[in-house]
């Protein structure tokens, strides 16, 4: 078994400890709740990508990126989610964010069943697993959303009363974090030969995050 196979269960492991505890909570704010959503969605594509590395042909592989793509492609939306709830902000933000969400899982739908190549150009191999290579149209649409996502959620939080709390400021700071974790991971999407830096990310603060409560 490859090494690499590790990082990202060892980044469900760290992820199902923040959901332990968010799950033991009585009585839970709306943030905690959307924190929750966000870190199941999460642990579902850290599961997914160690799947996917470990296939042994293409095929398999792009199967279960089919699976990958619905929870990848959320995480920007229903991060913005929790920030909004975090920051008690108005909802009208999340619409643009959910309606391309929507509009980039159906189109990559539509790529894997029709075999369009819209998004996916193929399943590259690498020395440690196959991972997808993508065309411009789906950096565009993820670049896109990913932007809007990050931008509203943080000017948001950096708004909120709460950020005057210095645990608050600790949190916003591994996010900001977490967030370079996510967009370096696109760096193999693109072409480039370097193992996604993102489940590795994921480990480290959810344990920083679990420690924290």
């Amino acid at each position: 078994m490859q090494f690499a196979f590790y990082i990202p269960v060892a980044a469900v492991f760290s992820g199902i400890g923040v959901l332990a505890h968010l799950l033991s909570l009585k009585r839970r704010e709306p943030w905690q709740s959307s924190l929750l959503l966000l870190y199941s969605f999460l642990l579902a594509s850290n599961l997914c990508i160690a799947i996917m590395i470990s296939r042994n042909t293409p095929g398999e592989a792009e199967f279960v990126l089919f699976l990958l793509r619905h929870f990848f492609f959320s995480l920007p939306v229903l991060f913005l989610n929790f920030a909004l709830n975090f920051a008690s902000a108005s909802r009208r933000w999340l619409w643009p964010a959910l309606i391309l969400t929507v509009v980039l899982i159906f189109l990559a739908d539509l790529d894997y069943f029709l075999k369009l190549h819209w998004l996916l150009d193929r399943m590259e191999s690498h020395s440690w697993g196959y991972f997808p290579r993508g065309l411009p149209l789906a950096m565009a649409g993820l670049s896109l959303l990913a932007s809007y996502c990050i931008a509203v959620a943080f000017w948001k939080m950096l708004r909120s009363r709460r950020i005057a709390d210095h645990s608050v400021r600790a949190m916003v700071f591994l996010f900001v974090l977490w967030w370079i974790g996510i967009v370096l991971s696109m760096l193999p999407f693109a072409g480039v030969d370097i193992f996604p830096p993102g489940p590795a990310m994921d480990a480290a603060i959810s344990a920083v995050i679990g420690a924290l409560h």
